[in-house]
């Protein structure tokens, strides 16, 4: 297999067959801010493909469960991705437990999606 920018490519006889390089997602989230009623949930995922950051890439995250919230996020130059769900009122957040996030790939790159732990880390007045 001969590998060509993101995706393995092999040649038999005069036909090239391209295979997409599969992903991974790793993630984690906080409820990083509870104020004057509102929780904010903050996702945080990293595309990677054989061990590397996937750039430029879009990674859409899901709350699971009873409270519905999304968002969309590029991947930077490392395979970052983060953005934030406003939850109202308060008391919601409590009832969130797990989100997931998802890449729905591309010419180069399998689609990918993992589930996460909504972690409560501090709050503030």
């Amino acid at each position: 297999m001969v590998l060509f920018g993101g995706y393995g490519g092999s040649f038999l006889g005069d036909t090239w067959t391209y295979q997409a390089t599969a992903t991974t997602i790793s993630t984690y989230s906080t409820v990083s801010q509870w104020k004057v009623l509102v929780g904010l949930i903050l996702f945080h995922g990293t595309l990677s493909a054989t061990g590397q950051g996937i750039a430029g890439q879009m990674v859409t995250f899901n709350l699971n469960g009873p409270v519905r919230g999304s968002c969309t996020a590029t991947t930077d130059s490392q395979g970052p991705a983060s953005c934030s769900v406003v939850v109202r009122p308060l008391f919601l957040v409590l009832l969130i437990h797990s989100f997931s996030a998802a890449y729905g790939g591309s010419a180069n790159y399998e689609a990918s999606s993992a589930t996460g732990t909504v972690h409560f880390s501090y709050f503030l007045g």
